[in-house]
């Protein structure tokens, strides 16, 4: 096991040491003088010649921050794990239990939500509705015109459509993803969004009951007061095969170049290995880290990835 820690400056100096099999200050040295460069990743590739394909990064993991708050003294974390947002609310937390207080429930997996006496549906962009929000026969299907409309127009013209729209995206289309710092200072970390007050997802759930229902609840202020203002921030490390993007995103940095440093011949970059995009992902975020520059870098963890409370390490802080 291999762990990356962008945080660490030694750390992440003794990883590369271990990947790259180069000395300590000869990865400094060399660093530094990538970052003077244009692309400092291509540098660092071409003066070491590595061949990044078959540089092995399937025990490779990368050291996580994550900020959360809790009502139950994280007893949820530790009877479940690490959950990811839809778990959270699918099964017994202290989330789940706050919601049922306020008269709110999310059943995930039927994509329905209930506040008070009402019940509605998350529809997705293309499914129409059983049965108006509003209980009326909808508005929205013939045009000024007395058109026919397409259920795209319906989906931005209807208000209720409108309204669901977030909630939806962060359930479904995110699929309630774990989102971690991989590197970035106490500020970055701690000071992002509300996080540290209570969950964001709080303030989603608190502009849809406003739209919908004409009604201001106030659960972000609740949530914190129960907290007294206490917040934990969680070290783990994850597998790097286990993030969103990292082993399959070709958008983001310039690949091209680094074909001509590989130990196989590409005819696209859609064929190059799992190793190709990983060592680069590696050396675009670890040069400026080795070179005592700070960088800014987030995470999303692949929903199915399991992490235990004991793997976890808690710090406690107070607002």
């Amino acid at each position: 096991m291999i762990c990356v820690n962008f945080f660490d400056q030694a750390e992440l100096c003794e990883a590369f040491e271990k990947l790259y099999s180069f000395g300590k200050d000869e990865i400094v040295k060399l660093a530094v003088m990538s970052m003077q460069q244009c692309d400092p990743a291509l540098y660092f590739v071409e003066q070491t010649k590595m061949n990044i394909d078959m540089i092995d990064t399937k025990n490779v993991y990368l050291h996580c921050k994550h900020i959360t708050t809790s009502l139950d003294n994280l007893e949820s974390f530790k009877k479940y794990g690490f959950m990811t947002l839809n778990e959270l609310l699918s099964k017994k937390t202290s989330l789940s239990s706050f919601l049922k207080e306020h008269q709110i429930h999310i059943d995930v997996s039927n994509k329905k939500v209930c506040y008070k006496n009402k019940c509605f549906v998350l529809n997705d962009s293309n499914e129409e509705c059983n049965e108006c929000f509003y209980e009326t026969d909808c508005q929205h299907k013939t045009s000024l015109f007395s058109n026919n409309t397409t259920l795209i127009y319906r989906d931005m013209a209807c208000s209720f459509r409108d309204s669901i729209k977030v909630l939806r995206s962060k359930l479904y289309d995110d699929t309630g993803e774990i989102e971690v710092h991989l590197a970035g200072s106490k500020e970055n970390v701690h000071d992002y969004s509300e996080i540290k007050r209570h969950p964001e997802i709080l303030i989603t759930i608190e502009n849809l009951i406003s739209e919908l229902f004409n009604e201001k609840i106030y659960l972000c202020r609740d949530w914190e007061e129960e907290t007294g203002g206490k917040y934990y921030c969680m070290d783990f490390d994850v597998n790097i095969v286990n993030f969103e993007r990292i082993t399959t995103t070709l958008d983001e940095y310039n690949y091209f170049p680094f074909l001509d440093y590989c130990q196989n011949e590409y005819s696209s970059l859609d064929d190059v290995n799992t190793n190709f995009l990983v060592n680069i992902f590696l050396l675009y975020n670890g040069i400026p880290h080795l070179a005592f520059e700070e960088k800014w870098i987030c995470g999303q963890i692949l929903p199915d990835t399991k992490i235990p409370y004991k793997s976890i390490t808690v710090t406690e802080f107070q607002n």
